[in-house]
């Protein structure tokens, strides 16, 4: 395609026009190099572009200030994740996404910010404590006994109260035993 036409005669000045624009792209000059006068022949001068370099940029949550990580990539080139997978207590790490969902790809916007994908560990350990209620109505500060258990992040954890040795179960009150979420 061709950006523009001087039409110029041998000997005079030659014009150079105003620097082209392309998206993702930072025009350096012209190849070859306009002469400073028209030479005694029809010459033609290309436009060279260099790609922009824009930041990828890889946090945990949507919320963080911080990034986990930058990566460099330019324009229209594939986007590197971190070679070093993040944590959180209780999830797996199932990738890198974008606002809208989208894994990292090519860059073909002025930078893009992906977030860390959490699912939920089926395998999270958990530790049920037991407690007596002392016959004043208060509870020791030590538990009485406890057992580990595993379970998903996210979903609740029940227990089935047991009775001490000469005790009951008051069934109408639900002080007896608190579920909580993993």
């Amino acid at each position: 395609a061709t950006y523009e036409n001087f039409p110029t005669k041998f000997g005079e000045e030659v014009d150079v026009p105003a620097p082209p624009y392309k998206e993702g792209y930072t025009f350096t000059g012209w190849s070859p190099e306009v002469d400073a006068t028209m030479p005694a022949h029809d010459t033609e001068y290309n436009a060279v572009f260099e790609a922009n370099q824009y930041d990828a940029i890889f946090k945990i949550e949507k919320d963080d200030e911080e990034a986990y990580d930058t990566k460099t990539a330019t324009f229209d080139g594939p986007i590197t994740v971190p070679e070093k997978e993040p944590t959180k207590q209780g999830y797996v790490f199932g990738g890198w996404v974008d606002e809208n969902g989208n894994p990292p790809t090519t860059m073909d916007e002025e930078g893009k910010t992906f977030y860390a994908v959490w699912n939920p560990a089926k395998d999270t350990k958990y530790v049920i404590e037991t407690y007596n209620m002392n016959t004043d109505g208060t509870y020791n500060t030590t538990p009485s006994g406890t057992v580990e258990k595993t379970g998903t992040t996210g979903e609740t954890a029940e227990v089935t109260p047991n009775a001490a040795e000469g005790f009951y179960l008051d069934e109408e009150t639900d002080e007896t035993a608190e579920a909580s979420v993993l």
